[in-house]
């Protein structure tokens, strides 16, 4: 049986087998053909596909390669121009900002400028101006070195008034208009190490870079500013020198140009007004004071002494026979002698005391802070004087010349300005009346009425 069983299945195994290979022959018989008609067909196709397909893609290929080159030229030049453009951006915004800078340099020196002229127009003299004007260049300049010098009266001498950031021995006391090259042409001189042979000779002999420059106002040369630019030297004192180099300078010399109009005319215009004031207040003749001042400041020097709780002196003094004196040697001869009293009183006072010429031969005499005793012997050492003195005009001797002299003081002999100078207006009369060259002072105040008028206080002979 089993025998039988794998006979039979050994039969059909080999049944399948055979029809197997028999399908697969088939099979690949038809596979054969198939492959045979794809090649020829493919074979037939491919210059028909290569002219209609692959050759316009080969062409869109090659068009993509030149277009993507093409992007890249540009893609690099683009870059090339905005890098350009960065830097163009990056030199302009440099530009910009420097001259933003040297704007804010300009302002901040104009408000200089402005203050400054404000300051000066605001003085009260010129020792004022002096100073402020030497603050504001240190401000202006740190470091910088400079001095002002202003024209003496007979104008042929500058005297050095002020200076700054230097030592005294930087710059001449005083020199002649002619050692200056700025005030010989009016306008700014620079000099450096190399101008030896233009130099200004009111420099020390170290001076290695220096610049000068005329006060000018209304065409009037005031004086001159001198500035040495050398800063290492002016700080340390040594004579190295250190020159700031063309740009700094250029800078420098366009803030000193502005800074010296500004200050001439505002310098012009204190000394006018200072002219104004002195031609106000000061006698022309004598070189004293005018009554008019007087009457001013005796009324704030009363004040004073009333807060004070100190004595105020006054002395009148007169000169004996002016008359006879004016008509036997003459007006001219009259005024000689004014003059030399005035300058003989002047130079016998103190500096808190005040002269002035009251009225023709009339000399009066402010002594603050002193009694009658002191006041009546400063003023008979004063007629000692006068009556010393020798005078000549015109080569003829003049004299000899006295004075009388009549002291009362406040608030022994008066309660306000008007009594005071009559106290001592009726003491110089007891003193003419006695036979003059002499001193008499009131003694005492006491209110008298006598037909209605105050009697004279009493006198004490020096």
């Amino acid at each position: 049986m089993n025998l039988l069983m794998i006979l039979t299945l050994t039969v059909f195994i080999v049944d399948a087998v055979v029809n197997f290979g028999t399908h697969l022959a088939h099979i690949h018989s038809i596979l054969l053909e198939t492959c045979f008609d794809a090649s020829l067909m493919a074979a037939l196709l491919f210059p028909v596909l290569y002219i209609g397909v692959f050759k316009e893609m080969v062409s869109k290929n090659a068009e993509l390669t030149a277009s993507k080159a093409r992007l890249a030229a540009a893609h690099d030049e683009l870059e090339l121009r905005i890098a350009e453009r960065t830097k163009d951006l990056a030199t302009a915004n440099k530009t910009l900002e420097q001259s933003i800078a040297t704007s804010d340099a300009h302002r901040a020196v104009a408000v200089q400028l402005a203050d400054t002229v404000r300051l000066l127009q605001a003085c009260h003299s010129s020792a004022e101006a002096y100073a402020i004007i030497a603050k504001k260049f240190q401000k202006l300049l740190p470091g910088v070195s400079g001095a002002l010098y202003v024209f003496k009266s007979s104008r042929n001498i500058l005297d050095r008034v002020i200076e700054w950031n230097a030592p005294e021995e930087f710059f001449s006391a005083f020199f002649r208009p002619d050692e200056c090259w700025a005030l010989r042409m009016g306008k700014i001189h620079k000099m450096s190490s190399s101008d030896i042979s233009i130099r200004c000779l009111h420099f020390a002999a170290d001076a290695c870079s220096a610049i000068c420059l005329p006060l000018v106002a209304s065409g009037e040369v005031l004086g001159g500013l001198s500035f040495r630019l050398d800063r290492q030297a002016a700080q340390n004192g040594t004579e190295t020198c250190l020159d700031n180099g063309e740009t700094e300078s250029q800078q420098e010399l366009i803030y000193l140009s502005l800074m010296s109009e500004s200050v001439g005319i505002a310098f012009a215009n204190i000394r006018l007004r200072e002219a104004l004031h002195e031609h106000a207040i000061i006698d022309k003749l004598t070189g004293l004071f005018n009554r008019r001042f007087m009457d001013e400041v005796m009324d704030m020097e009363i004040s004073q002494a009333d807060r004070n709780k100190t004595p105020l002196a006054v002395v009148m003094l007169d000169v004996d026979h002016f008359k006879k004196f004016n008509d036997l040697h003459g007006h001219d001869a009259g005024d000689v002698v004014l003059s030399a009293l005035g300058r003989c009183f002047v130079q016998h006072a103190r500096k808190s005391d005040i002269v002035c010429r009251y009225g023709g031969e009339e000399i009066l005499i402010l002594l603050p802070n002193t009694d009658t005793a002191d006041a009546v012997r400063w003023a008979d050492a004063v007629r000692e004087k006068v009556e010393g003195m020798t005078l000549n005009h015109h080569g003829q001797q003049l004299g000899p010349v006295t004075v009388s002299c009549g002291v009362a003081s406040y608030p022994t002999n008066a309660r306000n300005k008007r009594e005071l100078i009559k106290a001592a207006d009726e003491a110089l009369y007891h003193s003419k009346a006695e036979g003059r060259n002499r001193v008499n002072a009131a003694t005492g105040f006491e209110v008298i009425k006598f037909n209605g008028q105050a009697a004279a206080p009493e006198l004490r002979k020096a």
